[in-house]
């Protein structure tokens, strides 16, 4: 098949890891993958370095003011290469590139739209055209997302598919000891003097809707109560959010606990180091692919009560769930973590073992073309 995915976004989110560890998976089997996505963003970057696997990349503005430019160019684009399925991924991009693919000749039999949150979609004469008419299956992470579109949108729901990130394991995951010291040498840590410290940490985007400085207020509430215990968030920020950040923490006497080690492309070692790790978006959050991560790597994890991260963490099997933007909740959930380990060690097993079962990239390709296939034939 030739499939093409689009998207508007221009970081390598967890949107971008998935387009690009399904595509990389898919062209192994033989599918021509062809990826949409603004000119210079990590996406393309990486995906054009893939021409022998048989990838195509085309770069594509994706803004308000091009897309009467960029809706031609993808009627070109789908006139030449008569794609079998598109997956669109983004606001701008999923407008642009369904409206084009409508009255197509010859047709696009499979469009896709992912919807990769879990904010709700108002029930407007235009998203319902989107939803209802312009795609022919819709593709969510999270149980919580699809039950929503098919309510607001009167959406069949033989057409919306949960259908969450699969996980890619790496070929060798460190040791708990190895990614510790590992963590220790990186934060510039003596490893003989400090070989006791233990970490909780954070993956993902450090910004005030994830509720990072709900997770530092709640760190700092009991760190007498966890001294050799160190916070640590990985992932991209804000300067000036990180900076007002900072000014809150250096007014503590554990401003040394706290540490921002900004973007990193590999995150698996951070969730061996982590003791705990915690997930604590306000208002809205998929099936986080960190979540899906640190679970399979054997990290304790705990998050906030919304979207779908309760669709992963049954509390008390899998994981612990606490109250959104709740310091209190998110310190005493904490302290559960780390003092019954006998529990936490139990569902941390039971968490790899659902991983392993329904989450991995593997799973998730299998279920992915036989959607593919269930709607292209229909269509004919």
């Amino acid at each position: 098949m030739i499939i093409i995915h689009t998207t508007c976004h221009k970081e390598f989110g967890g949107l971008e890891k998935r387009i690009y560890n399904e595509s990389c998976k898919m062209a192994e089997m033989r599918h021509t993958m062809v990826i949409v996505a603004p000119k210079n963003s990590p996406l393309i970057l990486r995906c054009s370095k893939l021409s022998d696997m048989g990838f195509i990349t085309v770069p594509m503005e994706f803004t308000p003011k091009s897309a009467i430019k960029d809706y031609f160019a993808l009627k070109r684009l789908y006139k030449k290469l008569k794609p079998n399925v598109l997956n669109t991924h983004g606001n701008i991009d999923s407008k642009v590139a369904l409206l084009a693919a409508f009255g197509q000749n010859p047709p696009i039999f499979c469009k896709i739209l992912s919807r990769h949150i879990s904010a709700h979609v108002k029930p407007s004469w235009y998203n319902k055209i989107l939803y209802n008419r312009l795609c022919s299956v819709i593709f969510t992470t999270a149980d919580y997302t699809t039950a929503h579109l098919i309510k607001s949108l009167n959406i069949a729901p033989n057409r919306v598919f949960t259908m969450p990130s699969g996980v890619v394991p790496p070929k060798r995951l460190p040791t708990k000891d190895e990614a510790r010291a590992n963590l220790l040498k990186e934060l510039h840590l003596d490893s003989n003097i400090n070989s006791n410290l233990r970490f909780i940490g954070f993956v993902g985007r450090v910004s005030e809707d994830k509720g990072v400085g709900t997770i530092i207020e709640a760190f700092l509430s009991i760190a007498e109560k966890i001294p050799n215990y160190h916070l640590v968030f990985v992932g991209k920020a804000e300067a000036k959010y990180i900076e007002s950040l900072k000014e809150i923490i250096n007014q503590s006497l554990h401003k040394n606990k706290i540490h921002f080690i900004g973007f990193k492309e590999d995150t698996w070692g951070y969730y061996r180091a982590f003791d705990c790790k915690i997930l604590a978006s306000k208002e809205v959050e998929g099936i986080s692919q960190s979540l899906l991560e640190a679970m399979y790597a054997r990290c304790p994890v705990a998050a906030s009560k919304i979207g779908g991260n309760c669709n992963i963490i049954k509390d008390g099997q899998t994981g612990l769930i606490f109250k959104p933007d709740s310091a209190k909740e998110i310190a005493d959930t904490i302290l559960r973590i780390l003092s019954d380990k006998s529990k936490t060690d139990e569902q941390v097993k039971r968490a790899f073992k659902m991983i392993k079962d329904k989450y991995t990239i593997d799973s998730m390709i299998e279920k992915t073309l036989t959607i593919y296939k269930k709607f292209t034939l229909e269509a004919q």
